[in-house]
C-alpha cells in the first residue's frame, strides 16, 4: 500500500495536470481578467456531453466555449484535431467552434490553460 501512494504522489510531482479539473477554471470567469472571458459563466455538462464522447471525463459549457477533459492527454489530442476549432492542453481541450473568436482572445485562453500547468 505506501508504493501505491508512493507512487500517486510521484505522478502528481511529475504530473500536476493529471487531477486538475475544469471547474478549476470557474474563478478565470469570475474575475476581470482577458483570459476569464473564455470562462465566464462555466457551467458543469458532463452527464449530457460525455456519454457521446469516448473517453471524456467531465465536459464543460461556458458562454464562449466548450471544454472537456480526457483521461489521457493523447485522446484529448485526438479529439481536438476531429473538431473544426479547438486546441487541446494536456487532459483538456478548448473548442472554440461555435463562437467567433478574435486572434487575441483564442491566444489568451489557450495560455490561460498552458500556464496553469506551470503556476503554483
Amino acid at each position: 500500500m505506501a508504493a501505491w501512494f508512493s507512487f500517486r504522489v510521484a505522478q502528481d510531482v511529475v504530473n500536476p495536470k493529471r487531477n486538475l479539473t475544469i471547474s478549476y477554471f470557474q474563478e478565470l470567469g469570475a474575475g476581470d481578467s482577458a483570459a476569464g472571458y473564455a470562462f465566464e459563466g462555466l457551467r458543469d455538462v458532463t452527464e449530457q456531453t460525455c456519454p457521446q464522447t469516448d473517453e471524456c471525463v467531465e465536459a464543460a459549457q461556458s458562454d464562449r466555449a466548450s471544454f472537456y477533459r480526457f483521461s489521457d492527454p493523447a485522446r484529448a489530442e485526438a479529439f481536438a484535431a476531429s473538431l473544426e476549432d479547438a486546441y487541446a492542453s494536456d487532459r483538456i481541450v478548448i473548442d472554440f467552434s461555435r463562437h467567433v473568436w478574435s486572434s487575441s482572445g483564442r491566444e489568451q485562453a489557450k495560455r490561460a490553460l498552458d500556464e496553469t500547468w506551470s503556476s503554483d
